[in-house]
């Protein structure tokens, strides 16, 4: 099975499972209780995005060592990148124990606790980025998408039993605390077969990348979740309950692109480094990307009542009026991502600025102009695609001979 194959399979596979946990969490928490376990997942997703920098350099350095024949030290990065964490995972948690309280009270939570095990979905997704994309790096995207399947099936399990002895967002977030404890620890033993020994890297290897990486995923983690914070304190708690189940919907364009971003760096890094061309592979990946969003996009735009009503039921049908909305922005969002994550690898940094820039822009015109979720929907859309524009015009304006050639 090609690694394109392996992982599409695996990535719709955890669509169809994490659209399945969705319906039931809505369906046993009802739309208030769902819109606190939302905005708890939306704040541990954006500071995993903000703190996840290292994910992306992880995939690209594996896949360097991988093709210089270095196994070794794809370990060695990996333990490296996991003991800087512990301290900061540490302090992290104390500084929620102490400030869960009056954050739940600013968000209209009902208690803290939904903050506390969002807290654990937050560690568990930083690590276990570092050990997935060292898997992607490495090439074994088998085992990365069955890591990715997996964690969705033992969610979704685990989750599901435990809401039904206790209805409550915290319960639901629990369930992906255990999902990325157990394929956490599954994914790095893989890691430890890849070679006996633990090589050593250099600390140049990684802050050569980190300073543009940084501001990259910062920016993308205000895209990606701002939004939904700022309705959870706009509107009223029914109404954000609805943008919730609308934005969770929305999240589908994130496993639509999810296969083109788990193969990407690593392989045209991989490809690029044993001088391979790789500007046909890049158009390959970004077709794909297109042809994989057409379904989901098609589906919002001409049924979204009897979807939302399906899987949701009546209390949510007033989302189904901000599903295409919020789906073409979401996918206008990833496709600008990926384009980044390319330049970046080329040793292009002006895409960031430009990426940042947007992000902060948008995030003000929702704060100002929030009077409806319609007006919230329409701002997200509006500003996602002239980002994505812009940025492949700029692109196109300063291509060379050498924008897509092997990095140095």
């Amino acid at each position: 099975m090609s690694p394109f194959a392996a992982v599409l399979l695996a990535t719709g596979a955890a669509a169809l499972l994490a659209l399945a946990y969705g319906t039931v969490v809505a369906r046993l928490l009802g739309p208030i209780a769902y819109a606190e376990f939302a905005t708890a997942l939306a704040a541990a997703t954006m500071l995993a995005y903000a703190g996840g920098a290292l994910a992306p350099i992880t995939a690209h350095l594996s896949a360097r060592y991988m093709a210089n024949g270095e196994p070794g030290k794809i370990r060695g990065l990996v333990a490296t990148l996991l003991r800087r964490f512990l301290p900061l995972l540490i302090v992290g948690a104390v500084v929620t124990a102490l400030l869960a309280a009056p954050i739940a009270g600013a968000l209209r939570f009902s208690s803290p606790v939904s903050l506390l095990v969002a807290y654990g979905v937050l560690a568990g997704l930083l690590v276990t980025s570092v050990v997935r994309s060292a898997c992607r790096g490495a090439q074994q995207f088998g085992r990365f998408g069955t890591s990715v399947a997996g964690e969705a099936l033992i969610r979704l399990v685990a989750g599901a039993a435990l809401m039904m002895w206790w209805p409550d967002p915290a319960a639901a977030l629990a369930g992906y605390v255990f999902g990325l404890v157990v394929v956490f620890a599954w994914t790095l033993r893989g890691l430890e077969k890849l070679s006996p020994t633990v090589v050593p890297v250099s600390r140049t290897d990684v802050t050569g990348l980190l300073g543009t990486t940084t501001a990259l995923v910062v920016a993308m983690a205000a895209f990606q979740n701002v939004d939904i914070l700022i309705v959870k304190r706009a509107f009223e708690p029914a109404e954000a309950g609805i943008y919730a189940a609308a934005w969770s919907f929305a999240r589908w364009m994130a496993l639509v692109a999810f296969p083109i971003e788990a193969l990407l760096l690593p392989r045209l890094t991989f490809a690029g480094d044993r001088g391979r061309p790789v500007a046909g592979m890049a158009a390959q990946l970004g077709g794909g990307l297109v042809a994989l969003g057409v379904i989901p996009l098609a589906t919002f735009a001409f049924i979204p009542l009897p979807i939302v009503t399906l899987l949701y039921g009546a209390d949510y049908q007033a989302a189904a009026p901000l599903l295409f909305a919020l789906g073409l922005a979401a996918f206008a969002q990833y496709g600008s991502y990926l384009v980044v994550q390319v330049l970046i690898s080329r040793a292009q940094t002006w895409p960031v600025v430009v990426f940042a820039a947007m992000g902060i822009a948008e995030t003000a015109l929702i704060v100002v102009r929030h009077d409806s979720l319609t007006m919230v929907a329409t701002t997200l859309v509006t500003m996602r695609v002239v980002t994505l524009l812009t940025i492949l015009i700029g692109a196109w304006a300063t291509a060379r001979p050498q924008a897509l050639a092997p990095a140095a």
